[in-house]
């Protein structure tokens, strides 16, 4: 049990750390298509 909690820990962690990533690189492509505009 303790096992599989530890893994649904990183999961998540790994989840949030790729939407963190794919929301900060595409508000600043829009930061920089806006800026182009």
């Amino acid at each position: 049990m303790m096992l599989f909690s530890n893994m649904l820990q990183q999961v998540s962690f790994c989840f949030f750390h790729s939407f963190f990533v794919t929301s900060k690189s595409s508000l600043f492509f829009f930061s920089f298509y806006f800026y182009e505009l």
